[in-house]
């Protein structure tokens, strides 16, 4: 059993991936960093999600979850970071 799992061959390339998956690999997606305070300034949470879209769509996407925190009470300000527009920029 052992020698027929490391004989399983080579890993996939992305084209190969995409046709396995139908498609569906992480470069369609990002991980982006949105950072909740309270209303002193302070930071009170950080949340890190893998799952929103790749591109400025996906920048777009953590602004509404952070105006929709707000909206709720559950932060009194919010910020984000996503991979598109570069950590910390």
């Amino acid at each position: 059993m052992k020698k027929q799992i490391l004989n399983l061959g080579k890993a996939l390339s992305k084209v190969e991936q995409k046709q396995v998956f139908g498609g569906y690999i992480d470069e369609f997606y990002q991980t982006c960093k949105l950072y909740y305070y309270n209303s002193e300034g302070n930071l009170t949470n950080t949340v890190t999600y893998g799952g929103f879209t790749s591109g400025s769509a996906g920048s777009a996407e953590a602004n509404a979850s952070c105006v929709a925190a707000m909206s709720v009470g559950s932060a009194h300000s919010c910020s984000y970071d996503c991979e598109y527009d570069g950590w910390g920029n």
